[in-house]
């Protein structure tokens, strides 16, 4: 049986601007895998984009690093990524938006699993 947790890195809303969660990391250090799980219900502006990332801290250096980055989403949409191994001790989420007056109504979840 496998042990997993499901948790809320971004809950819904509607976001205008760029953010990360670098500051209220998620400590995940129980875990060995993880699904994540991006869904955009909604968005508006002149020609917004916005950019996705899960990172996660190097425990030696303190630095971020990239674990898991969508596609560049420009629409509404539903997308599942995988990490099948190493998520690390702490993760965040890194979220940049971009456009004229641009706004995205999304939420980010994550499966951990052992």
């Amino acid at each position: 049986m496998r042990l997993s947790e499901i948790i809320t890195l971004v809950p819904s809303a509607a976001y205008t601007a760029s953010f990360d969660t670098k500051s209220a990391p998620y400590h995940v250090s129980g875990f060995a895998e993880a699904d994540f799980y991006l869904d955009v219900t909604a968005k508006s502006g002149t020609t917004p984009t916005l950019d996705v990332s899960i990172i996660k801290r190097n425990t030696i250096d303190g630095k971020w690093y990239p674990l898991s980055v969508f596609a560049q989403q420009n629409t509404t949409a539903s997308i599942e990524q995988d990490c099948p191994s190493n998520i690390g001790w702490d993760i965040a989420v890194d979220v940049v938006i971009t456009g004229n007056t641009p706004s995205f109504t999304f939420s980010l979840v994550a499966v951990l699993k052992d």
